[in-house]
């Protein structure tokens, strides 16, 4: 039967030759390759049989039907970007759009599938990042150039984390892609910031910071989440709308200067309790500093409490929590930060997930400040020690009665105006060595999100993700917002447990399970679903069987 249809002897011929007439795609196996296309992950040996059975000194049919030809590919690509290291900008934003022509339908293909075409999905990257840094937004002043940045100009700092991220860690094209990469992103950067920072000088906006008041509706939980720059911001949004959570993100302004101590305690609910302090950060009323437990006893003593990160709190009443480690991981990891915010974004989303399953009707994420990322380091700007109160990356607070050198911009401090705060031109630092900082005055430190989450309708259960995998005839899920109870099956129709295809359905156990199926279901469409103790169809998500 084999042999008629497919035209293989698989005793007398061998898996090399089915591997060939599979890469060929002729007559019925082309049938054969659509299914190992759709979730190729579900065929571990197709690969290397691939890999062995390419026929030597032929012209392929389809070269994309061979691993080496992806290598190949792959290869290319990355050393095209090495040959745009020191090229300049105008011929690095021609070349990309050539190889992005060249690349881009890689990515459509079997190998990306399979994780197999990182250097393709960067030329796409950088493609993009040259698009958007070839654009500077221009608003009328201050506030129309931060509503600017707020619709899109983020995107820019997006698609350079995206770039940054594209490779793994460690990968040998790793600094010649931050390189090409920063001579696209900079040049954008310092206009950005140059022009930010003179319509600010020109006309400094007024307002207040973009937190909570102490009257908040009962039922408000605030999420408070060190350095959320814009972007990541409006990439949490995304996740958030995915599970079927309403988000509204708005933006606000932060204080002078965009560091910590200033910035968290403006967006608390008891700022308007707090006044000057004698370095960057406020006073409580009592005359303590503000600090982490004084801030703490503030919000207690207004009708606020505190709820630790593996708590939920009372719904009934208004809470402060915090979570992410952006800010900390930036400091320590500079560029590496890059790689690790998809997590950050992942387990924010998941918190407040958690939050509004435990009856919260609105969580509020907060934030501090934004910051600037450059893995050549930020450009030093002189600022002796001697003439600030406290110095800090970006920011000082100047002692009385002092001018900064040329070059440095003086604006009033967020908690008294007679307090003088200096800040650095541009791009700048005033500690040498900088990759990651903040303290400045920028769309990326200064614009900052508010972002209101809120239940979806009332009845309608919160949107599950379900993340699988096939492993051979082996189903692995993960669903880590399913609530208690919850089951996993695979059907053939959703709502019908009587199609059930797999040997069992199975609990979910701290939101992962695995299923098997029975070898006679290879090749069949089903379905993933999750469903509650009640057998109510919570989330599912279509799949092919793989065959074994």
């Amino acid at each position: 039967m084999v042999k008629k249809k497919y035209k293989v002897d698989l005793a007398g011929d061998g898996a090399l030759k089915a591997a060939q007439l599979l890469g060929d795609r002729d007559g019925k196996w082309a049938e054969v390759w659509n299914r190992f296309a759709d979730a190729p992950q579900g065929y571990p040996g197709v690969v290397s049989a691939l890999r062995a059975g390419k026929p030597e000194g032929m012209i392929a049919l389809h070269p994309d039907s061979w691993p080496q030809d992806n290598d190949e590919d792959e290869a290319a690509a990355l050393a095209a970007v090495g040959g745009m290291v020191s090229a300049p900008v105008a011929d690095v934003r021609s070349r990309l759009a050539k190889l992005r022509t060249d690349h881009a339908d890689r990515l459509g293909g079997v190998w990306a599938k399979l994780g197999q075409t990182p250097a393709a999905a960067l030329i796409v990257r950088l493609a993009e990042l040259a698009d958007l840094t070839g654009t500077i937004g221009v608003g009328s002043d201050v506030g129309g150039g931060a509503d600017d940045y707020a619709r899109s100009g983020w995107r820019t700092d997006q698609a350079f984390l995206s770039v940054l991220s594209a490779l793994e860690l460690g990968h040998p094209s790793a600094p010649s892609v931050e390189r090409v990469a920063e001579s696209l992103y900079r040049p954008w950067l310092e206009a950005t910031v140059d022009q930010f920072q003179s319509a600010w000088i020109a006309n400094p906006p007024v307002g207040h910071d973009p937190g909570l008041v102490v009257n908040e509706t009962a039922g408000t939980c605030a999420l408070f989440v060190d350095g959320l720059r814009f972007d990541v911001a409006a990439g949490l949004a995304e996740a958030l709308v995915s599970r079927g959570l309403p988000t509204d993100l708005q933006w606000g302004f932060a204080g002078v200067p965009t560091v910590t101590a200033t910035c968290k305690p403006a967006v608390s609910p008891v700022a308007s309790f707090l006044s000057s302090g004698p370095e960057l950060a406020p006073t409580t009323p009592a005359g303590g500093l503000v600090n982490q437990e004084s801030l703490k006893r503030t919000m207690s003593d207004h009708g606020w409490s505190f709820i630790s990160e593996d708590a939920v709190g009372d719904p009934a009443g208004r809470g402060w929590t915090e979570g992410g480690d952006i800010d900390a991981l930036g400091h320590s990891f500079g560029v590496k930060l890059a790689h690790q915010l998809p997590d950050q974004i992942r387990q924010l989303a998941t918190r407040i997930s958690e939050l509004l399953n435990a009856g919260w009707q609105r969580v509020v994420v907060v934030t501090d400040h934004g910051w600037l990322l450059l893995p050549s380091q930020l450009p030093k700007h002189s600022l002796p020690e001697h003439l600030a109160v406290v110095r800090k990356g970006r920011c000082a607070r100047l002692n009385e009665a002092i001018q900064p050198p040329a070059g440095v911009i003086r604006l009033p401090w967020r908690w008294n105006d007679d307090v003088q705060i200096a800040l650095a031109p541009g791009i700048h630092a005033f500690e040498a060595g900088k990759v990651y900082e903040h303290g400045g005055l920028s769309p990326q430190e200064s614009v900052v999100p508010r972002m209101v989450v809120t239940k979806g309708s009332v009845g309608q259960p919160l949107a599950l993700a379900i993340d699988y995998m096939w492993v051979g005839l082996t189903l692995k899920v993960e669903a880590l917002m399913a609530p208690a109870g919850c089951s996993v099956d695979i059907r053939g129709r959703a709502n019908d447990g009587s199609t059930s295809l797999a040997t069992a359905p199975k609990p979910l156990r701290d939101g992962k399970v695995r299923l098997m199926v029975d070898d006679v279901h290879q090749g069949q469409a089903a379905v993933i679903v999750i469903v509650n103790e009640q057998n109510t169809l919570l989330a599912n998500v279509a799949t092919l069987i793989p065959e074994g």
